[in-house]
């Protein structure tokens, strides 16, 4: 699939909660493997010199922001988040 399209590629609830739940556990995965001797490896992270670490690092504040906007997404809505 190109990675363009994405984003678009389906509305199906179904589909996309499967995608999701198949892209975390990539990420557990990946994240189970990383060596600790090597988190502070050299890596190129969207083209800026980082690490494994910085990586990881990335990784969480990235989805803390999602999180964020759920909530207010919620809210905005008159649903209360869990």
């Amino acid at each position: 699939m190109d990675f363009k399209d994405w984003e678009t590629s389906t509305t199906d609830k179904a589909q996309i909660v499967a995608k999701l739940k198949d892209s975390f556990a990539y990420l557990q995965k990946v994240i189970a493997g990383i060596d600790a001797s090597k988190a502070d490896e050299p890596k190129k992270v969207f083209g800026q010199d980082s690490t494994n670490r910085g990586a990881l690092w990335t990784i969480t504040e990235h989805l803390s922001e999602h999180l964020g906007q759920g909530i207010a997404y919620a809210r905005m809505n008159k649903v209360t988040p869990p």
